[in-house]
């Protein structure tokens, strides 16, 4: 089951693609024997970004308690990307295996690429992927460079996918940009669920 985590509304600035007001959304992923959590959302006040997004936030262990999750039962976190809206609670995880592609550790080595105090803190276990790597039973990462150049999603069980910023918006979805980014074995996908949009992309919804 994919839960979604809604962590912040953030106010985006003139020069930024997006308009308005827009959510921040983490996910988490349940098995049966734990949960994977997918981001961790915009973090705690840093007043780099506070006074770019003017965000409100809503605390990850609220979410998870809303969800029915206990943190005690935490399997992994899966980073879609290092950019700071992504990574901004990962360090109240000490210890938990954290996952990101290696081409995105290296692009994340870049000043200002990412809140260096995020990603840098202490505690943080992380384990670098090179490309697709099966997580555990009907959990797969799978790599969606783009955005970013280790960007990437989850697919979980080959029927859902947790695409993150892979995508910006539902009108991005098309037939053509789903076959281009995800490998033959994501055929079966039926719903997509993105960071910075509200809505849940589902193949009912679409068919010709």
């Amino acid at each position: 089951m994919i839960h979604r985590l809604h962590l912040a509304e953030v106010v985006y600035p003139a020069w930024h693609p997006n308009d308005g007001t827009g959510p921040v959304y983490a996910f988490a992923v349940t098995t049966p024997v734990g949960f994977f959590l997918i981001d961790t959302g915009i973090g705690p006040p840093h007043p780099r970004i506070d006074e770019l997004y003017q965000p409100t936030r809503f605390p990850l262990d609220r979410a998870l308690e809303s969800a029915g999750l206990d943190p005690r039962h935490l399997r992994g976190i899966v980073l879609s990307h290092l950019h700071f809206d992504h990574v901004g609670n990962v360090q109240d995880f000490p210890g938990v295996p954290v996952f990101v592609q290696a081409a995105e550790w290296d692009a994340a080595q870049e000043p200002g690429y990412t809140i260096a105090a995020f990603v840098d803190a202490p505690g943080i276990d992380y384990r670098l992927l090179a490309g697709d790597t099966e997580l555990a039973e009907g959990i797969e990462v799978i790599a969606t460079p783009g955005h970013t150049p280790g960007h990437q999603s989850v697919l979980v069980e080959r029927t859902a996918l947790v695409a993150a910023q892979a995508f910006e918006c539902s009108e991005d979805l098309t037939q053509e940009a789903l076959s281009r980014l995800l490998p033959a074995r994501a055929g079966n996908v039926s719903e997509i669920h993105l960071s910075h949009d509200h809505r849940v992309w589902r193949t009912k919804d679409h068919r010709p």
